[in-house]
């Protein structure tokens, strides 16, 4: 009789243990679908990322004309600020001298 009942236990233990692997089995193509949903996405990023960075260097390239003609704008401006301040200084000068 303990034979008997050694085998069953065994037999319980085995089938126990097969549910545990069935349960994991599930578990790991549970996993391997999301993971092949993420694998999915990341390429559609990846593109989408790869295109952002295209257009931003795209815009940087556009935007260097608009850049230079700001600075030569400033550049502009600054001379023209000193030579009104000159002549403002040479109107006063003239204006005491005159009396």
């Amino acid at each position: 009789m303990d034979t008997n009942n050694s085998i069953q236990e065994i037999k319980i233990e085995i089938k126990e243990v097969n549910q545990r692997i069935d349960k994991i089995e599930n578990s790991i193509q549970s996993i391997d679908k999301h993971l092949a949903v993420y694998n999915e996405q990341l390429t559609y990023h990846i593109k989408r990322t790869d295109l952002a960075e295209k257009n931003i260097s795209l815009i940087k390239e556009e935007l260097k004309p608009i850049q230079n003609h700001v600075l030569m704008m400033q550049g502009a401006f600054k001379l023209f600020s000193i030579i009104l301040m000159v002549a403002g200084l040479l109107y006063y000068v003239v204006s005491i001298i005159r009396g």
